[in-house]
């Protein structure tokens, strides 16, 4: 217990003073902070968009007071009625094509519509901007235009006719479950958040092995402290450094909320207090432990089985793959929450920490399926963790050639036996 309470402050001490986890910590806060300030910062600038318009007699800006359209009409468009359709007090009328295109290259105008009738246009403009929505606005016009002419040759009112196409259906929906849209950011936040951290502090805890090794550092702890002692201090010191980190990051973002409280929509307050709940909060932070020492075992293990800092790419390479193909399930169940593959995937623990959590915030989950699937996690990691310590043991002081995993369990299977 000396020996890893030793190599736990160590490790945790040397990964804590790290520019590189302090300064990504720093700008991570920064960006959780202003992320949460988006709504009063939104809010302050819509209000600086406002004082021009409370100076002015009408408030409520209008389509009417535009004058950088031109039109070229046929006869059966009238000027009077496009215009009203357009909701403008007027259309600038041009001659021909030519006088139009000529006043748009003048800078007259911005945008010419060339009406070849009520279902033709051509429309010209110089430079057209990459959210215009001028064209939209000439053929929803027209739209109306050429339909309230078709319905008034057969005699039909077309103002009846409006009017039954405003009619309002409204529905009450009672819910019994959950609401998988008021979850699914919140769950796809954490997930993310817990792909970043497995994928770095994975990285650095191997490449941490294998630089003890490349520096022959291991041969003198293994001969004053137990492999045991080494694996899982160093394991549990850059599994605190992440967790804290997370926890400091976190801390922020709540921070910044309830700073900004007040400029929140009810509506996303209403999602943040019914999904993130304290047994919601339990259920993450228990999986998202598991997996983390999950993986994190691994990566050490697989680290102390290279005799270079070099070859560390090459040898998490298998286990990154999975990790990877278990974002992209998680991925899929975050849209498909009860999908058989987000059910089946809620019981492997490499994939559990992502999917079982999603499940439970966004459908209706039995708590004997959440309590099948903690139980696999928990067995599953002590059994990864067992047998890194072994990999670990085997691994840290070989020098030779890269061992393979064949070799490490005909090893165990040896030792097992007595021999």
């Amino acid at each position: 217990m000396n020996n890893f309470n030793i190599v736990f402050k160590f490790e945790f001490s040397e990964m804590i003073k790290k520019k590189s986890v302090l300064t990504t910590t720093i700008i991570l806060c920064i960006f959780m902070f202003i992320g949460a300030s988006i709504p009063t910062i939104s809010k302050m600038f819509n209000k600086a968009d406002l004082k021009p318009a409370e100076t002015s007699e009408n408030v409520t800006p209008s389509l009417g007071e535009r004058n950088d359209l031109g039109f070229v009409l046929s006869s059966e468009v009238s000027s009077e009625k496009l215009s009203g359709y357009l909701a403008l007090q007027s259309v600038n009328v041009y001659e021909s094509k030519e006088a139009l295109k000529q006043a748009i290259e003048d800078k007259e105008i911005t945008y010419g519509f060339v009406i070849d009738s009520l279902t033709s246009y051509t429309m010209l403009v110089n430079d057209k901007g990459m959210y215009s929505f001028e064209e939209g606005m000439i053929q929803s016009a027209l739209q109306s235009y050429a339909s309230d002419e078709y319905l008034s040759s057969f005699g039909i009112d077309t103002q009846r006719v409006h009017e039954a196409q405003s009619i309002k259906v409204e529905g009450v929906v009672e819910q019994f479950g959950k609401d998988a849209s008021k979850g699914f950011f919140v769950s796809y936040a954490i997930m993310f958040i817990m792909y970043m951290l497995i994928l770095f502090f994975g990285q650095s805890v191997a490449t941490s092995v294998a630089r003890e090794k490349d520096s022959r550092t291991m041969e003198l702890l293994i001969t004053s402290t137990k492999p045991k002692a080494l694996i899982l201090g160093k394991v549990a010191a850059l599994g605190c450094v992440g967790l804290l980190q997370i926890g400091v990051i976190l801390l922020t973002l709540v921070l910044g909320i309830l700073v900004n409280k007040v400029n929140y929509p009810p509506m996303i307050l209403a999602i943040l207090q019914d999904t993130m709940t304290p047994s919601v909060f339990l259920l993450y932070l228990l999986f998202s432990v598991l997996g983390y020492a999950l993986y994190l075992f691994i990566y050490a293990s697989l680290g102390s089985l290279v005799s270079k800092v070099e070859d560390v790419n090459s040898a998490v390479t298998p286990i990154t793959m999975l990790f990877v193909v278990a974002f992209v399930i998680a991925s899929i169940s975050l849209q498909m929450p009860q999908s058989s593959l987000a059910k089946i995937s809620s019981y492997i623990p490499f994939v559990s920490l992502f999917t079982m959590p999603i499940r439970v915030l966004l459908t209706s989950v039995s708590w004997i399926e959440i309590l099948i699937s903690s139980l696999v996690m928990i067995a599953t990691t002590i059994i990864v963790a067992k047998l890194s310590i072994y990999i670990y043991r085997y691994g840290s002081l070989n020098y030779g050639n890269k061992l393979s995993m064949k070799d490490i369990f005909k090893n165990i299977k040896k030792e097992k036996n007595g021999h």
